[in-house]
């Protein structure tokens, strides 16, 4: 491997010091049924997004987006379509995740997502990236599993809010 791939890898957070990598056919997905009947990948089986539509506290968010990240679980965007790859689950993942959904007038809504060495703030409509830092690893995982968490996440933000009512455009949530 040149040291232009080297470096290349190691800045998009593939490579871990003292884990050997090679170049090589990776295995076919290991696909399993899903009980409503469709078929699933086993890492998608893994991140237990079936969990989502039974949390009422934002902890319970908290908790499982942390369970994500250290699940090894890889994900990469080809334009709208995610990729979801299987990567070895990181065992001393640092605890204190925290989610903060913040809204202003003056700027759209976003979620933040902090913890120990994270500081990324996202649009609560789409879930881009805006601004912060994370590693691209920890980001595209976020952004994944905000598509899923979206729907459920919005209704305990609604639910925990001032009575003013809903926020952001009519049916946008």
């Amino acid at each position: 491997m040149s040291q232009a791939s080297s470096v290349s890898l190691h800045a998009m957070g593939l490579l871990r010091p003292g884990i050997p990598f090679t170049w090589g056919q990776a295995p076919a997905p290991t696909r399993m049924a899903h009980p409503s009947g469709s078929v699933i990948s086993a890492v998608q089986a893994r991140l237990r997004f079936d969990q989502l539509a039974g949390f009422d506290r934002i902890e319970d968010f908290e908790d499982h987006l942390q369970k994500a990240l250290a699940s090894g679980a890889c994900v990469f965007f080809d334009g709208e379509k995610p990729l979801l790859l299987s990567g070895r689950p990181i065992a001393d993942f640092a605890q204190g995740l925290h989610i903060e959904i913040r809204s202003t007038a003056h700027a759209p809504e976003t979620f933040h997502v902090l913890g120990p060495g994270m500081d990324a703030s996202f649009a609560l409509g789409d879930g881009t990236f805006l601004a912060g830092e994370s590693n691209r690893r920890r980001i595209d995982l976020i952004r994944y599993w905000y598509g899923h968490a979206k729907p459920h996440l919005i209704r305990i933000w609604h639910a925990t809010r001032s009575p003013r009512g809903p926020m952001g455009p009519p049916g946008w949530s």
